[in-house]
């Protein structure tokens, strides 16, 4: 029997129940099929990333959530995602931006401006500790090369 009458549709809920069950690779492929027959639909991107990332596979998974915003440039899951990614590869301006535009498109989202505050202070943290250090080298009258 062929997948003929198969929808993307139907592949996206076998693929999320199997994502459930931990059976990461076997998701990925039906998400895969699934954007085979629909390449437009936004969500189908959206999973495919989330499995991505639950493999540890983070570059892969930001190219889908890209795709996804190709389809989706409003979806507040696709850039809280994208800039979720970002944050695990250690890019906070990447994330600053995709969880800022996350946030503004969907401002009642608890989770993207909690995420956002925390890579802000992340960030500030940063600076403060290079400024301290710089200032406490420069004020000692050693230079740093």
């Amino acid at each position: 029997m062929g997948n003929q009458g198969i929808t993307a549709g139907h592949l996206l809920q076998q693929a999320n129940q199997l994502k459930r069950a931990g059976r990461l690779d076997e998701a990925v492929a039906l998400y895969r099929q699934a954007i085979e027959i629909n390449p437009n639909f936004a969500w189908i991107y959206y999973y495919l990333g989330d499995a991505l990332v639950k493999q540890g596979n983070l570059d892969e998974a930001v190219a889908f959530y890209y795709e996804g915003l190709k389809n989706n440039p409003n979806s507040s899951w696709l850039h809280y995602s994208l800039g979720e990614a970002f944050a695990q590869q250690g890019d906070s301006e990447g994330a600053i931006e995709y969880l800022q535009k996350a946030v503004e498109i969907n401002p009642d989202y608890y989770k993207s401006h909690h995420r956002f505050g925390q890579i802000l202070d992340k960030k500030k943290h940063f600076q403060n500790c290079i400024h301290n250090i710089l200032e406490k080298y420069l004020i000692n009258g050693l230079h740093i090369y």
